[in-house]
């Protein structure tokens, strides 16, 4: 009998929550609907975040719900890197990954389908490593920890706007005094606890996908450092600060030229082109470096004139379908020169 009432309140409390829940979520949506929390996130290499691996998930983003997949390398690929095939390593931000877009709407699945046509189905392979929030720091560590098992033939780095403040702030690198080394910063030991055991639960993982009312909790949590933020936000820089920035940015791009030039392969830097860009030095230092470099301006910003709107996520800043083509059409000329001569490693 004791045991009967046992289960019994076990099954009311159970059955409580659940409508405690219930009606929690119902008064969410009505009174504080909550955007899409990313649940992409997990700690990589050095500390940085990188996209869970070997995970399909889904994004509520501009009116449409999008599926993201992700390989066992934290690329968004549908396959495993080839061995059969020459692999070229992309590194980028949100813009590169594609957020909001369908893998072939993305700017590196329409280079991927004009490589195909152009050499052959499967020959070339683009291994899109870009994270959303990444800095020049997350991308360096990242060809750092993975390239040589990835026996790559080229990388192709997209820079967008905040990657070189990103690297300051981000702390994945520190500048010696003199300004001419740069040193590796392990953050692992400044994992928070609470932070990794979440992100490594599915069931969280799944809820922050479906439950608005998780996502307002989680919104508050952030408050106490709790919620996982791949993204610092942007703020106008003086002059000292953008010393800083461009100091951190030669040494990054130098050591990945380094990186790239000792396992001789191809280094190939260009720019989103997005009318937010703001690098006046940027082409200067890449020719003082001597690293093959293009900015895509002319061909993206220029052509979206006044009108950029038309190319953008509703509410949301990141390159539409539309976008995306945008910037694959610009970049194609450049990249079929680049990557056509490319021999298999």
């Amino acid at each position: 009998m004791r045991v009967r009432r046992i289960l019994y309140g076990c099954v009311a409390s159970v059955a409580g929550i659940v409508v405690a829940f219930g009606l929690a979520e119902i008064a969410t949506r009505l009174v504080a609907p909550q955007k899409f929390a990313e649940a992409w996130y997990v700690y990589g290499p050095n500390g940085i975040l990188v996209d869970r691996p070997s995970s399909t998930l889904r994004h509520e983003i501009g009116g449409r719900t999008v599926s993201y997949t992700f390989n066992s390398k934290h690329q968004r690929n549908n396959e495993e890197p080839d061995p059969k095939a020459i692999r070229i390593l992309i590194l980028g931000d949100s813009f590169t990954l594609g957020i909001g877009l369908a893998l072939a709407e993305t700017y590196v699945g329409l280079l991927q389908r004009q490589l195909d046509a152009r050499a052959g189905m499967g020959r070339l392979q683009l291994l899109n490593a870009a994270t959303g929030g990444w800095g020049t720091a997350d991308q360096l560590t990242y060809l750092e920890a993975f390239g040589d098992d990835l026996k790559l033939s080229a990388v192709v780095v997209f820079v967008n706007f905040d990657d070189l403040w990103r690297s300051v702030e981000r702390d994945v690198f520190v500048v010696s005094d003199d300004g001419r080394k740069l040193t590796s910063v392990d953050r692992s030991s400044r994992k928070n606890f609470l932070k990794v055991t979440l992100q490594n639960n599915r069931l969280y993982g799944f809820f922050l996908e479906y439950s608005q009312f998780v996502r307002l909790l989680r919104q508050a949590t952030r408050h106490l450092g709790v919620g996982v933020v791949n993204t610092p936000s942007r703020t106008a820089l003086d002059q000292s600060e953008r010393l800083v920035e461009e100091t951190m940015a030669r040494l990054l791009f130098r050591r990945m030229a380094a990186w790239c030039a000792a396992r001789n392969v191809q280094l190939t830097v260009l720019t989103t082109g997005w009318p937010s860009l703001d690098y006046p030095r940027l082409p200067a230092m890449m020719r003082e470096e001597g690293i093959y470099f293009r900015d895509l301006r002319s061909r993206v910003a220029d052509v979206m004139g006044g009108n950029p709107e038309a190319f953008e996520i509703a509410d949301d800043g990141h390159p539409n379908a539309r976008g995306a083509r945008l910037i694959g059409d610009a970049a194609w000329p450049i990249l079929q020169e680049r990557l056509g001569g490319l021999r298999q490693r």
